[in-house]
Order: C-alpha cells, then structure tokens, then sequence
C-alpha cells in the first residue's frame, strides 16, 4: 500500500494512493482544503479521535480538482478495515456522469499510519507558517494532526480534560507541554 500527500506550486496538492495494485494520482487545489477533508473523514470514523456522538461508520467529502471533482467515500468495514472509494466527475459537477476511478479495503491502521507521515513530511519539508504559505488558504491542520499521532502511538484518544465538569459552557484543556514534545520529537 502507497499513501502520499505533498504541496505543489502555490495552491495544489499532489496526492498519490494505491492499494492491490489499484493506483490513484489527484492534484488537488486550494478551492477545497482536501487535507482538512481527508483528516476529518479519517477522524471522525475512529471514536478515539471524536466525541461518541460523532463517530460514523462513513465518511463522504469532495475535492476541487479544476475543474473536476473527486468526491470520496471512506467507510470503515470492520474494526480493522477502511473501505476507499472515489468518484471522479469531469466537469465538476457531482451527479453527472461521474465514475467510480478508485475501489479498494485496505487495513484502517496502515492507512492512518501512511497519512501521519506524509503529514509529518510536510511538516519537515515547510514548517508551520511554510506550510501556509506554500498551500495559499488554511493553516496546516496542527491539532489533527496531534490527534492522529496520538491514536498511531497509543490507540487511544488524546488526552484531552474538560476543567468544568458540572457547567453548560465547556472548556477543554490540553498539555501544551506534551503536545510540544511530540512535535520536538518529529524533529529527532
């Protein structure tokens, strides 16, 4: 299995993926945040990464990839598998002669694991602000990313604790300290 996800010129992606010999190349643009998109899809169907109450069993978001749009569909078959699927439609409008382009199952952790590096490369490869910069809309995605390196690590969720237990206004409070070791140690 193959994953990787690296920045273009200013405001594309260059996003590879193959799996049983299935192969799949998108050039994504800055119209949609495909990194954002993917994380959260991936995110929200692991309960160690989202609240119980937003956890699904399928995740579905689109790519802007001027002027096509590839929409996917990831659904998690089992505990340890993730079904890929994506469409391609041409003109860029969904529902209108789109085609499925890529169909696979492939193990849920050796997924997540591919997306944690190629999310550490880049992070090597620009930096935080570099990042920004070279993507041309979002910041890079810093707290999922700190979520997913977390669950490939522990196969828990991250600590995260709620400081006022018994009000209708949550606030949550993380270990700076802890999240600035993981960072340091991508650097090591």
């Amino acid at each position: 299995m193959l994953f990787s996800y690296d920045l273009e010129p200013v405001g594309w992606a260059s996003v590879q993926l193959e799996i049983n010999s299935q192969r799949l190349f998108i050039n994504p643009s800055y119209l949609s945040e495909p990194l954002i998109d993917l994380m959260n899809g991936v995110m929200s169907l692991l309960p160690e990464c989202v609240p119980e109450d937003e956890v699904k069993k399928q995740s579905v978001f689109e790519w802007d990839s001027e002027p096509a749009i590839h929409k996917w569909i990831l659904t998690r078959q089992s505990d340890t598998n993730l079904g890929i699927k994506v469409w391609l439609y041409k003109d860029g409008k969904i529902g209108e002669e789109g085609k499925v382009v890529f169909d696979q199952v492939c193990a849920l952790n050796d997924f997540i694991n591919l997306l944690v590096v190629s999310l550490e490369n880049m992070l090597c490869k620009y930096g935080i602000v570099g990042y920004k910069a070279n993507w041309l809309a979002a910041d890079f995605p810093l707290s999922g990313y700190l979520k997913l390196k977390f669950y490939v690590k522990q196969k828990c969720a991250f600590p995260i604790q709620q400081l006022n237990k018994e009000e209708w206004n949550e606030y949550w409070h993380s270990n700076l300290d802890q999240e600035f070791e993981m960072l340091k140690n991508l650097l090591s």
